[in-house]
């Protein structure tokens, strides 16, 4: 399905991290019961949607190809977060790639963006992206999205290196509900 979205209002966000608490280090999120969302996710994500916002969900989720998330488990978080943020399924863009496959579509490389924008007809450039690592800046600011960078998940230990990285984002906030309250206020 085919939506125009030209003149629609976008946000892409990250999901580790910026919608869910990340899983302890080096693991993947597997299944739902280890799932949990960030605090004030819900009123940050439905503000958004009542101002007119479509969001997409813009992850890296290598634990698909390492086999440490079932199919199943996969497709259960997948509608959990869809039924409780009330974003559509078709709205979710995963990369399941590990990082030495070096496909397209893994984050720092901006191809699941580049492929949202084409399916939804989307204006990148009038879009913003919300997440929490250099990756997502990488990724957002080389196809012209407006980034903001968050300090959940792993954003509060990679904001020191944002002086090094290549592109910047436009604004730092505390989490997503802070993030989503710049842009309802007009500062991005």
């Amino acid at each position: 399905m085919m939506n125009n979205n030209k003149n629609q209002k976008v946000i892409f966000l990250d999901r580790d991290g910026v919608i869910n608490e990340n899983a302890k280090s080096g693991n993947y999120i597997k299944n739902l019961e280890e799932l949990k969302l960030i605090s004030l996710v819900k009123e940050a994500v439905h503000s958004l949607k009542d101002a007119g916002y479509i969001l997409f969900i813009i992850s890296n989720q290598a634990g698909i190809n390492r086999r440490l998330i079932s199919k199943e488990n996969f497709k259960d978080i997948n509608q959990y977060i869809s039924r409780e943020l009330a974003i559509p399924l078709e709205n979710m863009y995963y990369c399941p790639h590990k990082k030495e496959e070096n496909c397209e579509c893994r984050k720092p490389k901006s191809g699941l963006l580049t492929r949202a924008s084409i399916e939804h007809k989307i204006s990148l450039p009038e879009s913003y992206y919300i997440g929490d690592s250099l990756d997502d800046i990488i990724a957002a600011k080389a196809v012209g999205c407006k980034m903001i960078f968050v300090l959940t998940g792993r954003g509060n230990e990679q904001v020191k290196d944002i002086q090094s990285c290549k592109y910047k984002p436009n604004l730092i906030a505390k989490n997503l509900y802070e993030a989503s309250n710049f842009i309802l206020g007009g500062k991005l």
